[in-house]
């Protein structure tokens, strides 16, 4: 008899360990559909040697699970030209189903940027609509005791990102 049994307690944690897999490859998909946008910027100092701007990103979290942002790169092009590396290794908590802003400190410095960018910095400046800046992202996100790696691109043009400036 309690063979019997035994087969259906063997059945029932299969079935546990199939639904529990199947919730969280949904919950990591959904995870995995985040994104990560500029929604502002502010100028925090410019002077001959450089310019210190805070970008404002919003992260979006479609999923179910809070997310600890462990680590965060970022490169930042102007029509892609490289113009600056970023870091923070500043945890951030972002919630479940909900956006979350973080700020972003980017200090450039005025004679890299006139070389990397040449007669395009003029441009940047008369003609902010026609340049483009681009932050490709590579994160490390903590969730339940496991390190994923995100990695992504976003793009906007110099002038929508003066139109959000907070």
């Amino acid at each position: 008899m309690a063979k019997s049994y035994a087969k259906y307690i063997v059945g029932g944690a299969i079935g546990l360990v199939t639904i529990t897999g199947a919730i969280l490859y949904f919950q990591y998909k959904k995870l995995m559909e985040y994104a990560i946008k500029i929604v502002g910027g502010k100028v925090n100092a410019i002077d001959r040697n450089g310019i210190d701007v805070t970008l404002f990103l919003s992260v979006n979290n479609k999923s179910n699970l809070r997310l600890k942002l462990i680590k965060q790169k970022y490169d930042v092009y102007i029509n892609d030209k490289l113009i600056a590396k970023a870091k923070s290794d500043l945890s951030e908590t972002v919630e479940p189903k909900a956006d979350t802003t973080i700020s972003l400190d980017v200090s450039l410095k005025t004679k890299e940027l006139l070389k990397t960018l040449g007669s395009e910095a003029i441009n940047a400046v008369t003609k902010p609509e026609t340049t483009v800046l681009k932050v490709d992202y590579k994160l490390i996100v903590g969730l339940m005791g496991i390190r994923l790696p995100i990695n992504s691109t976003y793009e906007t043009s110099l002038a929508d990102l003066k139109n959000k400036e907070k």
